[in-house]
């Protein structure tokens, strides 16, 4: 075990970051595509700046925040492994909190980063930045491989300098991990039904149940509603099985998280009654909003507090002022590729992809929206699916250009010689 101060700390983060940096490098190369590589050391740069920033702001302006008693715990489990004492692990008494999935299971996975480094901050941020760097860089792979001739180079780029996507989740805490298997279900999901992808979207699923199982019922829920409702006029006995095997997960998920958040059902009651409590709990802090309800009526207003605020009059501090820049700036890029996204209204109702990031979206800003009320926490939890908003950005250009070279090998011209669209009056 490593213990030490604030020297300490910088010291042995720059040694995991370059060996980090040297890791890439070798990984760059059996990529063999230079643009990737390049791709890949901008986000371990960001990774790391996200590491200090987080750094500073949890240390020097929340006294460490819910990341040191996460840390605390971490290193009494991490001591239990030296000294191998595998029982403690399983005894619930021993427990940083009542049940094993939330703040425990980051809690057992700090101990993994503890055990090496003791009760250095700075190096474990760096360790848990990424895990959510992981998540994305499966999307964007996951987008390269089904759409080669699509944007992803501008889809990555974009989605790796979200600044909450590289700053709430560079510490110790659940917005890592959640953003890790957001990233794992649905780079599987894309891709779906090869076994394999069946695989990374059930793992992904399993790390959300591991950290909140209502928003893993929520996503297991949305990505089989998506599949059916893009595939439905092909369906294939492979895709049958897996709408099956979604439902029936979300079925499951829904009733072991209800059991978990001691609910007395799954079923409406008892998520109207979770949704109360939870807005309850929220309902603090100078950044609070007007609650939406529950209900249809309050759908809109839900997904607008989650998709569209912090406006720019609501900004109160630094981290607002960059939310709200941040969310205006996805929108003006949506409406900039709005047109080309109407235009492929009909080839786009068939994608998995874009189907999926748009139920996805709406699923998860709308239980959101409808359970968080302070606009601070918002900003920090609609960081899992900023990424797939993103992403249903580029679709239609990937969509459009694979469209294209499929007409071009029907009537029999080389990909290699079809030119690009002329621009719009020439």
């Amino acid at each position: 075990m490593i213990d030490g101060s604030l020297g300490a700390n910088v010291l042995w983060f720059a040694v995991l970051v370059a060996l980090v940096l040297v890791g890439a490098l070798f990984y760059g190369r059996a990529l063999g595509d230079r643009r990737l590589a390049k791709l890949l050391f901008l986000a371990v740069g960001t990774r790391a700046l996200g590491a200090v920033a987080m750094f500073i702001t949890v240390v020097y302006t929340y006294g460490g925040g819910d990341a040191l008693g996460y840390l605390e715990a971490g290193n009494i489990f991490a001591d239990a492994l030296r000294n191998s004492e595998y029982d403690f692990y399983f005894s619930s008494v021993n427990w940083w909190a009542e049940r094993w999935w939330g703040s425990q299971f980051i809690v057992f996975v700090c101990s993994g980063t503890a055990i090496v480094f003791g009760d250095l901050m700075l190096p474990q941020f760096f360790l848990f930045s990424l895990l959510p760097f992981a998540g994305v860089w499966f999307l964007v792979l996951t987008f390269r491989k089904k759409y080669p001739h699509g944007e992803w180079f501008k889809f990555g780029c974009l989605v790796l300098l979200l600044p909450s996507v590289w700053f709430w989740s560079s510490s110790i805490g659940k917005e890592a991990v959640i953003l890790l298997g957001v990233g794992l279900a649905f780079g599987g999901f894309a891709r779906l039904p090869r076994a394999r992808s069946l695989f990374w979207m059930c793992l992904g699923l399993s790390l959300i149940f591991a950290i909140r199982p209502q928003v893993a019922a929520v996503v297991s829920a949305a990505l089989a509603a998506a599949y059916l409702l893009a595939e439905w006029r092909n369906l294939t006995p492979g895709g049958i099985t897996v709408v099956t095997t979604l439902a029936a997960g979300a079925v499951f998920i829904a009733v072991q998280g209800a059991g978990a958040l001691g609910l007395q059902s799954a079923g409406l009651q008892g998520a109207s009654g979770y949704i109360e409590d939870a807005i309850g709990r929220a309902d603090a802090g100078t950044t609070a909003v007007v609650a939406p309800g529950i209900g249809a009526a309050a759908l809109p207003v839900a997904l607008a507090n989650v998709l569209f605020r912090p406006l720019p009059w609501e900004i109160r501090n630094v981290t607002s002022a960059l939310a709200s820049l941040e969310i205006m700036a996805i929108w003006g890029v949506v409406a900039l590729r709005a047109k080309q996204t109407f235009r492929r209204v009909h080839s786009l109702s068939g994608s998995t992809v874009f189907v999926g990031c748009v139920i996805l979206v709406c699923a998860y800003a709308t239980l959101l929206g409808m359970t968080v009320v302070n606009l601070g926490i918002i900003s920090r939890q609609r960081s899992f699916i900023l990424p797939l908003l993103v992403m249903a950005v580029f679709v239609p250009g990937a969509v459009r250009s694979r469209a294209r070279r499929r007409g071009a090998r029907r009537d029999g011209i080389s990909e290699t010689t079809v030119a690009p669209l002329p621009p719009k009056g020439e």
